[in-house]
């Protein structure tokens, strides 16, 4: 049960940071709109439910 205490927060840590990234994307190439912000913030969304579903089988097979 504890393993699972630190998963929201890599969840937030990884989508944070495609936000981040794509906010400063964004504003270093003066986008109109957030393409960029959106695009990686979809990705890093992406990333942590994949992220998710690796750790549920790790456990899964490790019987925890």
């Amino acid at each position: 049960m504890a393993t699972w205490i630190g998963v929201p927060f890599q969840m937030l840590a990884t989508i944070f940071a495609g936000y981040w990234f794509g906010s400063w994307l964004d504003e270093k190439y003066a986008v109109e709109k957030s393409w960029w912000t959106i695009g990686l913030t979809l990705f890093a969304v992406l990333i942590s439910l994949y992220q998710l579903i690796v750790q549920v089988q790790r456990m899964g097979k490790n019987g925890k």
